[in-house]
């Protein structure tokens, strides 16, 4: 029986040069023109924004000075950056444990683990915000410790929605790394911790990237849980934007112009991220989506 082999297709020759040209020049219009509409606002006179005019008479720049002072965002860059940062510290370290440990060891239930942390992925963050804030208030009262307001509530929250996706990520970049270095290690007597500090998380930090970078914009453009769990002491970015737009709506001429600056400027922190990052980025998510 003659046994047919079939050539595996390269991605870029199912569509044709035109066809992949026009294709990404669509997706780069889609990306280019909110922005560029935002850039446009953020220069644009408010009372010129509010008749709806896209090409303004004349460039107003004040909406980058006055931003600072009527929007809070200096103060909510801060605690986001603060909050972000050490969620994906702690996403890399909880995370790439609990990947490596679902990808090398063995042990009972192990499946159900994984098929609850991917169902609790499928769950909106609508409907756990309410019991996670009840399960907050009861340890409060419990401990009697402030927990809501703080930026540690915010933290926990966040890693909540972040780490079954992060081990998710960690255990399918593992699974497709040789175990020789771990074999090795273990023959010269290193034990479990010390292969997974060691061995595995220097090969696996393209995959430790990714889980940072998910964590921290998970927590970044978050409204609702920060809304919850936020107190003056540690309102985020979001929030603050969200109370400048409130204070905004009630006015004859909302300042579109310093809202849309301060959207734009609370927006560069995740692009320098993605740039610096973007090396670590694109090769975990393809080691990731490989098959060993």
């Amino acid at each position: 029986m003659m046994t047919l082999s079939r050539r595996r297709q390269d991605p870029a020759e199912v569509l044709g040069p035109v066809t992949r040209t026009i294709v990404m020049a669509v997706l780069l219009l889609a990306i280019l023109i909110p922005l560029l509409y935002m850039v446009d606002m953020s220069l644009t006179p408010d009372t010129e924004v509010s008749s709806g005019v896209l090409i303004p008479s004349h460039l107003d720049i004040a909406h980058y000075a006055t931003m600072w002072k009527g929007t809070g965002l200096l103060t909510g860059i801060e605690h986001s950056a603060l909050i972000c940062g050490i969620t994906s510290i702690l996403a890399m370290i909880v995370g790439g444990t609990a990947g490596y440990v679902v990808a090398r060891l063995p042990f009972r239930g192990r499946g159900i683990l994984l098929n609850s942390l991917l169902g609790f992925q499928a769950v909106p963050v609508l409907m756990t915000v309410l019991p996670l804030f009840m399960v907050m208030v009861s340890i409060q009262n419990a401990l009697r410790l402030v927990v809501i307001g703080t930026y540690w509530s915010v933290v926990i929250a966040y890693l909540t929605f972040s780490l079954p996706l992060v081990t998710w990520l960690v255990k399918s970049y593992i699974d497709n790394l040789a175990t020789d270095l771990e074999d090795a290690a273990r023959l010269d007597g290193a034990g479990a911790l010390t292969i997974l500090w060691r061995v595995v998380l220097p090969v696996a930090a393209p995959a430790a990237v990714v889980a940072a970078v998910f964590a921290f914009l998970t927590g970044w453009g978050d409204l609702v849980v920060a809304t919850v769990l936020t107190g003056p002491s540690s309102d985020t970015v979001a929030v603050a934007l969200n109370s400048f737009l409130q204070v905004q709506e009630g006015g004859a001429v909302p300042a579109y112009g310093t809202l849309m600056a301060a959207s734009i400027i609370s927006a560069l922190p995740v692009v320098f991220v993605f740039v610096a990052l973007q090396r670590y980025f694109i090769s975990g998510l393809v080691g990731s989506a490989a098959k060993g």
